[in-house]
């Protein structure tokens, strides 16, 4: 049972038409999706160089014996929401920095761990991915070996 105070954690915020971001999330295909590469790669950085914590205000900076509880996000918006009111109700939680490590560039899911108010946060994204590099490593380049190759070959 899912107190209500947690529920806002639960619930996608309706998508207007004017929104960059189409509302997809939920599966592996960002295509569509309404960012374009250089814009995420630029957002990407700008996160991963502020390091900021968000609700230090609130919670106290973080010390030498805070516990430091690191969540890899992918696209599974869902998950992450049910994840998040778990960590909600955990003893303790307020004295921790959850850092939620991103692989996928997502405004919903990076709105949803931003909203997060019951401990500090912080998040980092991944800057080799896929999604920003689908056409060189750690994509498929042009001189890579087809992934069904054999050894001898």
């Amino acid at each position: 049972m899912v107190p209500q105070v947690l529920h806002k954690f639960l619930t996608a915020r309706p998508k207007n038409a004017s929104s960059m971001y189409n509302g997809t999330i939920g599966n592996d295909s960002w295509e569509g999706r309404g960012l374009m590469t250089e814009e995420i790669l630029r957002n990407i950085h700008r996160y991963n160089a502020a390091q900021t914590i968000i609700n230090e205000d609130i919670f106290g900076p973080v010390q030498n014996d805070t516990i430091i509880i690191v969540i890899q996000v992918h696209t599974r918006i869902v998950y992450l929401r049910h994840l998040i009111v778990s960590l909600a109700q955990a003893q303790g939680i307020e004295t921790t920095l959850i850092v939620f490590s991103h692989d996928f560039y997502d405004p919903e899911a990076n709105e949803l761990v931003q909203s997060v108010d019951f401990a500090r946060v912080m998040q980092i994204f991944y800057p080799l991915s896929i999604q920003t590099h689908p056409d060189t490593f750690p994509g498929q380049s042009k001189g890579d070996c087809p992934r069904d190759i054999n050894y001898q070959q």
